[in-house]
C-alpha cells in the first residue's frame, strides 16, 4: 500500500496557509508512517487513516475550530490523538487506538464530540477513551458510543469543568486488568471537576472497582491537603447504568473531598459492588456536601449507603435525600459479608442505610421490595442513623428496623406514614443504650409482620 505521509503533510501545509480545508477522497485508504500535526479542517467522506505509526502519538491537533468529520482511523499501531487547541469538533468519527492506555488526550478547552464512536483496546491495564488532567471546560459529547473509561482530572489549580455527556452509550470491560480491591480500576474518575451533567446515556460496566470516583484535586485522605478545588455539581439525568463486578467497590464514590452528586429519573443495575453510594469525607471543605437521589430504580445486592462524616460542626453541612425511590434487592436472601482480592478485612452487611455526622437525613416515598418475602431483610436494620442533626423518614414501604444512636443531642426524628415489614422480634426504632432521645414524631405508621 502507497505511503501517503508526505501528501499529507503537504496537504496540511497549503489548506493551513490558505485557510482552506483538506477534503479527502471518498471511502479510500491512506497509509501514515509519521505523526500527523493537524492545523486545518478535515472532511472525511468516509475515508480511512491507517496508521503504522508504532507506539506513538499519530496526531497533534495544533489549531484552534478545527473540525474532523466522517473520518475513520483504525490500526493498532498509534497510542493517542492529542487534542492542543481550542474548539475542535469531531464529527461523525470512528477511532480506534490499541497501543497505549489513553485513546483521546485533552488539553483544550471546548472539545466537542458528536455521533462519533471512541474507542481504546488497550490490554495492559484500564483502557481509558477520553482522558485529561488539565484544567479544561465545555467538553461536549453526544450521541457517541465510548469504548473504555473516562478519566478528567484537575491538576493545575485552574477551573475545571462545565462537562456535558448526552444521549451516549459507554462501555468499560476492565476484566483484562488486575482485579484486586487497592488496584482502582475505575470506570470514570472526576477529580477537582465542577459541573458535570450526564443526560440520557447508556452506561454498561464490567469487572470495574468504581463505576464513579469524585474527588478533590488531589484525591488524597490527609485533610491538609484539601483544596477549594473540590469535584462539585454532579448531575446524572435519565441514566441507564449496569454494572457486574467480580470484585467491585463503590458504584458511586464521593472520595475524599467531594461537593453535591444528584440522579433524577435513573435506572440502576448493580450487581458485586459493596455499596451504591458512599462518602467517607474527613476534611472541611469549601462548599457543602450532598447526595440526592430522586424518582429512580436502583436494582441492588448488598448496601445501598454509606456516608460518614467526621464529627465536628463544620462537616456537618453533609445531606442526603431520597425522594420516590424504588429499591429492588436482587438476591433472594440478604448477603450478609463479602471478602474482596486485596483485602483483608471482611465487609459485613449490618444495614442498607448507614449516615454518620450529618446535618439532615431523608427518606420520603421510597419502596423498598424483595423478590422474596424471607429474604432476611425482615429481620435486620435497614436504615443505621448515627449522630444527625435532623431525620425524616416518611410515607416509605420498608423492610426491617431504624436503628438511631446518637451520643449528642439530635434536634428532629420524624417517622411518619409509613408500612414497614418486619419480623416479630424486631422492634420498629430501636436506640442504643447510650443514645439521647431526640424530639420524635410518630405517627399514621403501619406494621406487617412477617413471620418466620
Amino acid at each position: 500500500m502507497h505511503d501517503d505521509t508526505e501528501s499529507f503533510l503537504a496537504a496540511f501545509k497549503y489548506a493551513s496557509h490558505h485557510n482552506a480545508i483538506l477534503v479527502l477522497g471518498s471511502n479510500k485508504k491512506y497509509l501514515i508512517k509519521r505523526k500527523l500535526y493537524i492545523t486545518a479542517s478535515i472532511q472525511g467522506n468516509g475515508s480511512t487513516i491507517l496508521p503504522a505509526v508504532e507506539g506513538l502519538d499519530l496526531m497533534r491537533i495544533l489549531k484552534d475550530d478545527v473540525v474532523i468529520s466522517n473520518l475513520t482511523i483504525d490500526s493498532g499501531t498509534y497510542r493517542n490523538i492529542r487534542v492542543e487547541s481550542d474548539r475542535v469538533k469531531i464529527i461523525g468519527c470512528n477511532i480506534n487506538s490499541s497501543k497505549g492506555p489513553f485513546t483521546i488526550l485533552i488539553h483544550g478547552d471546548f472539545l466537542t464530540i458528536v455521533n462519533s464512536t471512541i474507542t481504546n483496546h488497550y490490554k495492559k491495564t484500564r483502557n481509558i477513551a477520553l482522558f485529561s488532567k488539565k484544567p479544561i471546560v465545555g467538553l461536549s459529547v453526544r450521541g457517541c458510543t465510548i469504548v473504555g473509561g473516562v478519566y478528567l482530572a484537575n491538576t493545575t489549580f485552574g477551573f475545571a469543568g462545565n462537562h456535558r455527556f448526552e444521549d451516549n452509550t459507554f462501555e468499560v470491560d476492565f476484566t483484562h486488568a488486575p482485579q484486586t480491591f487497592a488496584a482502582g480500576q475505575d470506570a470514570f474518575s472526576f477529580h477537582g471537576i465542577k459541573n458535570v451533567h450526564f443526560l440520557e446515556n447508556k452506561i454498561r460496566l464490567t469487572n470495574v472497582n468504581r463505576a464513579f470516583k469524585i474527588s478533590d484535586i488531589h484525591g488524597n485522605p490527609n485533610p491538609d491537603l484539601t483544596t477549594q478545588y473540590t469535584s462539585d455539581s454532579i448531575t446524572f439525568q435519565k441514566c441507564d447504568i449496569t454494572s457486574s463486578s467480580i470484585n467491585g467497590k463503590q458504584l458511586f464514590d464521593l472520595h475524599r473531598g467531594s461537593g453535591s452528586l444528584r440522579l433524577d429519573s435513573c435506572t440502576i443495575t448493580a450487581s458485586g459492588h459493596t455499596v451504591i453510594f458512599e462518602n467517607k469525607t474527613e476534611q472541611v471543605l469549601s462548599v457543602p456536601s450532598s447526595l440526592e437521589v430522586k424518582n429512580s430504580v436502583i436494582n441492588f445486592d448488598f448496601r445501598l449507603l454509606y456516608f460518614r462524616c467526621t464529627p465536628n460542626v463544620k462537616s456537618k453541612r453533609t445531606s442526603v435525600s431520597f425522594l420516590n425511590n424504588e429499591f429492588i434487592l436482587l438476591p433472594a436472601k440478604k448477603i450478609k459479608s463479602l471478602q474482596r482480592s486485596g483485602q483483608a478485612k471482611i465487609i459485613k452487611n449490618n444495614y442498607l442505610f448507614g449516615v454518620h455526622n450529618l446535618l439532615c437525613f431523608q427518606l420520603t416515598r421510597n419502596t423498598l421490595t424483595t423478590s422474596t418475602v424471607h429474604s432476611g431483610l425482615e429481620q435486620s436494620t435497614f436504615a443505621y442513623i448515627s449522630n444527625v442533626g435532623n431525620a425524616t423518614i416518611n410515607s416509605n414501604r420498608l423492610l426491617g428496623s431504624v436503628l438511631i444512636k446518637n451520643n449528642e443531642p439530635i434536634n428532629t426524628f420524624v417517622f411518619t406514614e409509613n408500612t414497614v415489614k418486619k419480623a416479630r422480634n424486631k422492634e420498629t426504632i430501636e436506640f442504643t443504650a447510650e443514645s439521647k432521645k431526640p424530639i420524635m414524631s410518630m405517627n399514621n405508621n403501619k406494621t406487617i409482620i412477617i413471620n418466620q
